[in-house]
């Protein structure tokens, strides 16, 4: 089933990451119709200045869907 993967600044401690995660999930699982279980979640904490390099590697493999001001 769905995998969600965030890459996110770092500095945010492990439950705030584990809410955010469980939120998406749940959403995900509702709009999908399946069960949270189901569905898989990882964090890429990165430094401020990495950014935009880490997601252009990551983006290199996926599909840009939704871009940001950040992320085009």
């Amino acid at each position: 089933m769905p995998h969600i993967s965030l890459t996110l600044y770092k500095g945010r401690d492990k439950d705030t990451i584990m809410d955010i995660g469980e939120s998406m999930q749940k959403n995900l699982a509702e709009t999908l119709g399946c069960k949270t279980s189901d569905i898989s979640f990882s964090v890429n904490s990165v430094e401020a200045d990495d950014f935009n390099r880490t997601v252009s590697d990551i983006l290199e493999k996926d599909e840009l869907m939704i871009k940001s001001d950040y992320v085009k």
